[in-house]
């Protein structure tokens, strides 16, 4: 299968959140809807968590509490939507959902022989494995290698998550064209690498879609960048 047509579905609703909330939000919404669905919450059970593409992902945009459901996670929206109540509790505030803007797209996942620009943030690059491994390299050329490689590896899970099935003479090509930012965070107890770049791929990218580790809390957000656009996706984040 050359190509792949999915559709995007993205929710964005008062109220506004801090990205330390994120987490807090994705929990406030898995206990509204129920741990039936496993889309929600992407766990097999209390133990075993399931380490498919999330096709349902929390989110802050433009620093509003928001849901991108992907492909089966679109049909899967209906259990929030059809809850009575939609108060949910976030640290220690009960907040009131309420949908300020929702948009649905299409889009055609393809292979093309041009190249379009993203900014990616807070990427959750690097495992345990690659971590040393990175450090311990001393050319920045090599760590822009390695980065390079890993999320290539990235939008293969992507891919393999919304079943595009892609021709092994179709290659997925990627350039980090800058490092803008890279940051040490706190997840689940653990310090992270979390960097903003700015990258290149052969592979149009859905707006809002996460990469890499932990995608289902919003980490590694994509956002395609047009023409003048750096300085506006910065401050628009």
């Amino acid at each position: 299968m050359t190509n792949k047509q999915v559709r995007i579905l993205t929710v964005v609703f008062e109220p506004e959140i801090t990205g330390h909330q994120v987490s807090q939000f994705r929990g406030a919404i898995i206990d509204r809807v129920g741990r039936d669905c496993i889309l929600f919450h992407n766990h097999l059970d209390d133990n075993e968590y399931n380490h498919h593409y999330p096709l349902i992902q929390y989110k802050r945009i433009y620093r509003h509490a928001s849901i991108v459901c992907i492909d089966k996670g679109v049909d899967e929206i209906y259990r929030l939507f059809s809850q009575p109540d939609w108060k949910i509790r976030i640290g220690q505030e009960e907040k009131e959902l309420r949908i300020k803007q929702l948009k649905v797209n299409k889009y055609n996942m393809n292979v093309w022989d041009k190249f379009f620009d993203y900014r990616m943030f807070n990427w959750l690059a690097l495992n345990n494995k690659n971590y040393q491994l990175f450090n311990q390299t001393q050319s920045l050329a090599e760590k822009i290698r390695i980065l390079e490689q890993i999320l290539v590896a990235n939008i293969l899970s992507f891919a393999k998550g919304i079943d595009w099935r892609i021709p092994e003479d179709c290659k997925i090509k990627v350039m980090i064209k800058d490092i803008v930012n890279k940051k040490v965070i706190n997840f689940r107890g653990g310090l992270l690498s979390a960097f903003d770049i700015d990258f290149s791929t052969n592979v149009f990218l859905p707006e809002n879609i996460s990469l890499g580790k932990a995608a289902s809390h919003g980490f590694g957000m994509v956002r395609r960048l047009h023409k003048h656009s750096k300085q506006q996706e910065t401050t628009k984040k």
